[in-house]
């Protein structure tokens, strides 16, 4: 009976073992702490602490490109403003060492307004680069 017992076990996880291939469709959803400081004009400029946020949905179909998007807002007391990432990326080489991915990105900045502390002048954008 024992032997029986065991076999089992051991037919239950090589059998798991061979159904954890990869899957199709792989989402990650994450988050980035930022402790943002600039420099302008050799004054330096401490800011609140950002977090940016990101959605990435990847796959294994070979001439889809996977996606990410990623959103990050930036205020303190020379500049503001909010990021938009679009990413379009494939992945070229994937082991357990090595990951290359090639794509485009294109940043879409909103709201944004660059101030000069001092001056009264400022600038304000708007953009998609």
């Amino acid at each position: 009976m024992k032997a029986w017992i065991s076999l089992s076990i051991t037919l239950l996880m090589l059998t798991a073992a061979s159904v954890q291939a990869e899957t199709i469709w792989n989402m990650k959803i994450g988050s980035d702490y930022w402790w943002t400081t600039n420099k302008v004009d050799e004054i330096k400029y401490q800011g609140d602490n950002s977090i940016s946020a990101y959605i990435d949905v990847s796959h294994s179909l070979p001439y889809v490109p996977n996606f990410k998007i990623r959103y990050t807002q930036i205020d303190n007391d020379s500049m503001n403003f909010n990021n938009i990432d679009y990413i379009t990326y494939y992945s070229v080489l994937h082991t357990n060492r090595i990951a290359l991915n090639v794509g485009l990105s294109v940043s879409q900045f909103q709201g944004g307004n660059y101030k000069e502390i001092g001056m009264g002048n400022g600038q304000k954008f708007n953009e998609l680069e």
